[in-house]
């Protein structure tokens, strides 16, 4: 039940992982089982067994949907055999609890069985099952084996994890093999199947573990990769820069900063190119050349992306109008200040501030 809990947590927190959430389903109705077995061995008397008895039916039935869905999460299975035993498992637990003990269990046709293990006398006082459980032994038998078979399919890709869970779903089929003999009394043994669970969830525990820290050195080796790009650009860019210095004299660049200087505090007004070249004694065109050299942008790109970056600001955190941050963030009109916005971030300013206003 622990398990079942922290791997529901789990879900909740990743819903796009639907296996955690199969898995927790399949690690609670296990619980339920081990506690119906329970009361069941303890049960004097096969009228005080038989629900305990039904409702180990039931909870096996919820343990092939869980373990259907948890396999097809992991490998191809058709979304209508999937929804078939769902429903045929859905059809056997209602009628299970509503049709005649005739049907099911019968506490007036008992079949207690009795045998010595290891030293102990071991008594189930059962009801004989009737031809409604009997078939829902077969339908699980089948359903078993399909998803065993398409394990074994998948087991020839040589993943790891689809072996481990195809050796401890044989190992379940098995003890399932062993309790309905052991049931119909074809032979005298104790049940298995509530034994083979725990490999189960020991295999299926370590497969979502397994992908778990898979995906996190996955995660590490991108960060790497990531950080490696990232320390090549900045080696790049110095020596851009230094490219940039060694073409741009000291005089020139001094005076492009201060052009810089300005434009950063009064990018929200009318800027010219014109009027930069006056204010630092350059020619016009020699002004744009030198500006593009040493920022790498021209200058209308530099003066749009500082404009945009401001309005990104207005509007997320205020209420005004598109149309007044557009002239407040120094555009002439509204149908420049769109393509601008859309050119630099490939979105609408109203999707934007829909997408992220604050207020």
């Amino acid at each position: 039940m622990y398990v079942a809990v922290s791997y529901g947590i789990m879900y909740s927190r990743r819903r796009n992982e639907p296996e955690n959430l199969w898995f927790a389903m399949m690690c609670c109705t296990i619980a339920l089982y081990d506690i119906a077995s329970a009361m069941l061995y303890i049960s004097s008397s096969p009228f005080q067994a038989v629900m305990y008895q039904r409702f180990q039916f039931a909870v096996l039935a919820c343990f092939i949907i869980a373990i259907t869905w948890f396999i097809a999460s992991l490998v191809h299975i058709r979304t209508n055999i999937v929804y078939s035993i769902t429903a045929i498992m859905v059809l056997f637990i209602i009628s299970g609890f509503l049709l005649d003990s005739s049907y099911t269990l019968n506490p007036y046709n008992p079949y207690i069985k009795k045998f010595v293990f290891l030293g102990a006398t071991i008594t189930y006082n059962e009801a004989d099952p009737g031809i409604l459980y009997i078939a829902q032994y077969i339908a699980m038998l089948v359903a078993g084996t399909y998803l065993m078979y398409k394990l074994f399919i998948w087991c020839r890709y040589g993943e790891v994890h689809i072996k481990i869970l195809f050796a401890s779903l044989l190992v379940f089929l098995l003890a399932s093999i062993n309790d309905v003999c052991v049931g119909k009394g074809i032979y005298r043994f104790i049940y298995t199947i509530e034994y083979a669970y725990f490999i189960v969830i020991i295999s299926m525990a370590y497969i979502l573990q397994s992908r778990f820290v898979t995906l996190h050195k996955e995660i590490e080796q991108v960060t790497y990769l990531f950080n490696q790009k990232l320390l090549e650009q900045q080696k790049q860019q110095k020596i851009d820069d230094t490219s940039k210095q060694k073409c741009i004299s000291s005089s020139n660049s001094d005076k492009i900063q201060q052009a810089v200087e300005y434009i950063h505090d009064n990018f929200c007004f009318a800027i010219s190119r014109e009027g930069l070249a006056a204010m630092v004694n350059l020619h016009p065109d020699t002004f744009s050349r030198l500006f593009k050299l040493y920022t790498g942008k021209s200058l209308p790109d530099y003066i749009n992306e500082l404009r945009i970056n401001y309005a990104q600001v207005l509007l997320a955190e205020c209420n005004e109008s598109i149309v007044t941050i557009a002239f407040k963030t120094g555009f002439e009109s509204l149908s420049t200040f769109n393509r601008a916005f859309h050119k630099l971030l490939n979105i609408t300013p109203t999707i934007y501030r829909k997408n992220n206003r604050k207020f």
